[in-house]
């Protein structure tokens, strides 16, 4: 884990030295993000769902996914309460407060981490947690809550239903999986071409990471940190208890807590400058939680191992 956590540290160190080097780097992030997430996770999909064995855990794990992800967001309804005895927070802050109690990078950082925590298998697990949990329920309960406390007061069910439906890499898991049904076999020339796509994904994640850090302030920090202990350590404590309400097999259960401890997801910028919730808490709680989660993340996976 540490070994995998020092490659990451390396990536991201390289992409804050470009960053620093290159100034505003947000139309490089931009291109990053639509490759990765239009080419190379949709080809990495296809492969990883097309030669894996699929069985009635995936439907334990989607199931464990939802109750973690609602199960922290009321966590953090009840942290609001008392905090707010103590600070009364714009409305914009509080959008923000609630939603990262809950949702986390559980693809751009999760999945480099389950692969080099499980192999190459747990990408799956990865994907499973994001697209039939983290995305469905980020782009309709999150995005109803940005809606209700951001400036922009509009939102649209249909149009983010039609958002996740579109979404290429939910069709590259479509198409592997009906590969996989069908007992047809990728050529061998197909197989390489789609890996080799796919080993550019996790390098290219953290580097990504990377660009989208900010130098967190004092005050800012000190109000996320409540919300911040939600996310980074009773979500993967309720996981561990949600997770040992079903029948999952040890990678697969261990996959998902650690998914659960992931730091706040980085997409959720978009969601905050969509509905105009405080952007800069935003980025201050991404940059925050990502640098905590190289403590907790190591000290979660020990536990497990031992819990386990």
């Amino acid at each position: 884990m540490f070994d995998t956590l020092i490659i990451f540290a390396v990536i991201i160190l390289i992409s804050l030295v470009f960053k620093s080097l290159y100034g505003k780097t947000d139309n490089i992030s931009e291109g990053i993000h639509a490759v990765v997430f239009n080419v190379m996770l949709p080809a990495l999909c296809i492969k990883t769902f097309s030669t894996t064995k699929l069985d009635h855990s995936l439907i334990f794990e989607v199931v464990s996914a939802w109750l973690i992800i609602l199960g922290t967001l009321l966590v953090g309804f009840v942290v609001l309460r008392v905090f707010r005895l103590f600070y009364s927070p714009p409305s914009q802050d509080i959008g923000v407060m609630l939603a990262i109690t809950s949702f986390g990078n559980v693809l751009f950082l999760g999945a480099p981490v389950l692969t080099g925590l499980y192999g190459s298998e747990a990408f799956r697990h990865a994907v499973v947690f994001d697209f039939f949990a983290t995305t469905i329920i980020l782009w309709t309960v999150g995005a109803f809550i940005a809606c209700n406390y951001g400036e922009r007061k509009e939102f649209n069910l249909k149009s983010s239903i039609k958002n996740i439906a579109l979404l290429p890499p939910l069709w590259g898991i479509v198409i592997g999986v009906v590969i996989n049904l069908s007992g047809f076999q990728l050529d061998k020339p197909v197989l390489k071409g789609l890996t080799m796509l796919g080993d550019t994904v996790t390098p290219l994640m953290i580097f990504s990471i990377g660009l989208s850090l900010k130098i967190p302030t004092l005050k800012y920090s000190l109000i996320l940190i409540p919300f911040l202990v939600v996310k980074l350590i009773l979500s993967p404590l309720l996981a561990f208890y949600v997770t040992g309400l079903f029948p999952l097999n040890e990678i697969a259960r261990k996959s998902i807590i650690m998914e659960s401890a992931m730091p706040v997801i980085v997409l959720f910028a978009v969601v905050a400058a969509k509905f105009k919730l405080n952007e800069t808490l935003t980025s201050l709680a991404i940059t925050l939680s990502t640098a905590i989660s190289f403590i907790t993340l190591p000290i979660i996976a020990h536990l497990l191992e031992a819990l386990i």
